[in-house]
């Protein structure tokens, strides 16, 4: 999947993005979409409207936008489930190439309820994420990254998801494989 993200720039007003994507890929073109994202400095009040707004969005068929990072963004996520809401989650973590979710993400791909969107971090915005060999296939894979994942991933993850729940253009996203 590539997605062309907004560069605010006038001769390239366009970036690619390659993302690996598993799930329901017409929740990309689904017109509301609101991404999921609380700030330590938010006031009480100022979640309490935010998280109105989400619920609304998740129980009347928008789609929320998140890579869930924080504990509240997770509580969001779990109390908007229950209204049927459908996501697009994004991870840094790349999928292999038999890629299966856990059971309860899995189970809301196969519904049509969620799409997960990996931006692994050979990507020019995101820090780097180095490799070693693997001793059982041989190979260079990918290290896990360490927990909690670094502020400067969180931001890149968080823009992603501000792109992604702003752009109203289907056409911006290329799902052919190019």
């Amino acid at each position: 999947l590539t997605l062309n993200l907004p560069t605010g720039q006038a001769q390239h007003p366009t970036t690619p993005v390659r993302l690996q994507a598993y799930g329901n890929l017409q929740l990309l073109g689904n017109p509301f979409k609101e991404q999921v994202v609380v700030h330590r400095a938010d006031t009480p009040e100022q979640r309490e409207r935010n998280r109105q707004r989400w619920l609304y969005t998740a129980a009347n068929g928008g789609v929320l936008v998140s890579p869930y990072i924080s504990p509240a963004e997770k509580a969001i996520r779990v109390e908007a489930e229950v209204l049927g809401a459908r996501h697009i989650l994004i991870t840094h973590t790349p999928m292999p190439d038999r890629y299966k979710p856990a059971a309860h993400d899995f189970d809301l791909c196969a519904a049509g309820r969620l799409l997960i969107l990996s931006a692994p971090t050979q990507q020019p915005w995101l820090p780097p994420n180095p490799s070693r060999p693997c001793p059982v296939i041989g190979r260079a894979r990918p290290i896990t990254p360490p927990s909690p994942i670094s502020r400067t991933t969180c931001r890149a993850l968080n823009a992603l998801a501000s792109a992604i729940s702003s752009e109203q253009s289907p056409h911006l996203f290329n799902t052919n494989g190019q």
